[in-house]
């Protein structure tokens, strides 16, 4: 795997993390909103980009951050 895909991946995590704090009481426990996130962006990662991550980008400034737009072109490339 190379390190820029490894980057992506940790920068996707560290977003589904920032998601959960920025939208409380979405699940019981971290767990279950790391799955319930992991899953969205898994089975609808089109529909993540709208639903969850470009409100979360620009209300944290990071609309311009080169990570956030790899991974909004790595889902938007995605067949599901």
């Amino acid at each position: 795997m190379s390190n820029s895909l490894k980057n992506k991946i940790l920068f996707c995590g560290l977003i589904a993390s920032m998601l959960m704090v920025a939208k409380p009481g979405m699940a019981q426990n971290l767990e279950d909103e790391v799955l319930i996130l992991l899953n969205l962006v898994r089975t609808n990662p089109k529909g993540f980009i709208k639903s969850h991550l470009n409100d979360y980008l620009q209300s944290n400034n990071m609309t311009q951050n080169s990570y956030a737009k790899s991974l909004i072109e790595d889902l938007k490339r995605l067949k599901k």
